[in-house]
């Protein structure tokens, strides 16, 4: 293998590695941030627990989306 074909492989590797972690980002927005939403909207009464998932998933979005974007830029 070639040194030209090896940084192709790692470059490759590395977008594939950032895709990975915009799409857990993703996934992780859907379901405990506007999963929660939801359950908030439909629900009378709800207890802060709601609140804190609503907080952590918000907050490992970013993180997970920082992470993606970190990758991507290396």
């Amino acid at each position: 293998m070639t040194q030209k074909e090896e940084k192709e492989k790692q470059k490759r590797c590395r977008e594939e590695l950032g895709k990975f972690f915009y799409d857990l980002a993703k996934t992780t927005f859907a379901v405990m941030v506007l999963g929660n939403v939801v359950a908030m909207a439909t629900a009378e009464h709800m207890g802060w627990g709601a609140f804190g998932v609503l907080a952590f998933g918000a907050y490992l979005t970013f993180c997970l989306a920082y992470i993606g974007n970190r990758v991507l830029k290396n």
